[in-house]
């Protein structure tokens, strides 16, 4: 057997070539892919990947790691084209965009979907809880653009939209006034449908989003499922992503942090990672396929913009890798006879456990690096 990476030198193939068999794709429903965070090649890839298995395996929903009320805005984009919701995040200090081509993967999901409209509603979704009021009043900021177009402005959604815009508002009372509000759009449906037009949707799809989220959080705090909440994170996540693959036959790619997904071989301070109880599933597992992204040299952009040598967690010598793979982006199947990475050894799982696929991007130098 080749040792690790020789094997991987001598068996990467071009992202161009990738493909995936229609034997291999037709018991697959849920896509599992883990990035690291604020690494703009990723974008390289990102939307090539999805749109792929948008197009292969019939996928219909993108869960990626963002709480349910930004979702939610990104979601009524892919719907309706409306750029103007891309403007108001692009601009915003708090919720811009994580790399320069974030939007654009959005536009190209949005496009990929009016291609045959009718025939396939392509939907974003998230389900975290961080950020969730301030997202909350960050929608409604956006949504006072227009108040003045929504009839009298004395109805219910314009003094919700007013009043949670406020920077003093009371967040304490967005519960029960998001339930009422829902209440009330659901029961009086024509009126405001012709009152907000294509906006209602994005208010109906956010508070029902907004209300979820505190649901299944506040069951978890009353049955004292509180220990850790990192632990409680993974096991909602774990919970929502297995219930919406066992509601249909569509398929889902779900796009997050590899610490989630694939890398740190499913654990970080004792937290088992929402990835491995999806593996541990006996319903999902057959139907689960995922893929690791490698970063060869790739720059960190957080917010302040500074470049550094980064690496992913990953047992073989990445400097080697980095000097030898001949193609800035590749891939690599982690199964198969003679591969070093489906083998594992002293009680480890192998490679090939936690992620089908390896993908490797190499960072293009940009001038930026030290």
């Amino acid at each position: 057997m080749a040792p690790p990476v020789a094997y991987i030198l001598d068996n990467a193939r071009p992202w161009h070539e990738f493909r995936l068999s229609p034997e291999s794709l037709a018991s697959k429903r849920l896509f599992l892919f883990g990035e690291a965070h604020y690494i703009a090649e990723t974008d390289r890839i990102k939307a090539s990947a999805i749109a792929y298995l948008i197009r292969e395996a019939g996928v219909e929903h993108i869960v990626i790691e963002e709480n349910a009320v930004l979702a939610a805005m990104l979601d009524y984009y892919v719907a309706t084209g409306d750029k103007g919701i891309l403007d108001w995040i692009e601009d915003d200090a708090v919720w811009s965009f994580s790399t320069p081509g974030d939007r654009a993967f959005y536009e190209s999901i949005h496009e990929l979907g009016a291609i045959q409209p009718g025939t396939r509603r392509i939907r974003v979704v998230g389900y975290e809880a961080s950020m969730l009021w301030p997202s909350l009043s960050f929608l409604c900021r956006y949504l006072s653009l227009f108040t003045s177009t929504h009839g009298s402005g004395a109805d219910s959604v314009s003094r919700f939209i007013q009043d949670f815009s406020r920077p003093d508002a009371d967040p304490r009372s967005s519960r029960k006034r998001s339930s009422a509000l829902l209440d009330e759009l659901s029961a009086d449906e024509a009126l405001y449908r012709r009152r907000l037009g294509p906006r209602y949707d994005l208010i109906h799809s956010a508070l029902t989003a907004y209300l979820g989220v505190i649901e299944i959080w506040g069951r978890a705090y009353e049955s004292g499922d509180t220990a850790d909440d990192g632990a409680v994170r993974e096991r909602l996540l774990y919970r929502r992503i297995a219930d919406l693959c066992r509601s249909g036959d569509d398929g889902i790619v779900v796009w997050y942090g590899s610490a989630h997904t694939s890398m740190l071989f499913g654990a970080d301070g004792g937290n088992t990672r929402f990835g491995v109880m999806l593996r541990n599933d006996v319903e999902i597992a057959p139907r689960l396929m995922s893929f690791a992204i490698l970063y060869l040299d790739c720059a960190l952009r957080p917010p302040d913009d500074a470049s550094i040598r980064f690496y992913s967690d990953f047992p073989y010598s990445m400097s080697r890798l980095e000097a030898s793979l001949p193609f800035d982006l590749s891939f690599l199947p982690t199964r198969g006879a003679g591969s070093p990475l489906d083998v594992g050894g002293y009680g480890a799982k192998p490679i090939s456990y936690y992620a089908d696929y390896l993908i490797f991007i190499r960072g293009v130098d940009d001038g930026r690096r030290p």
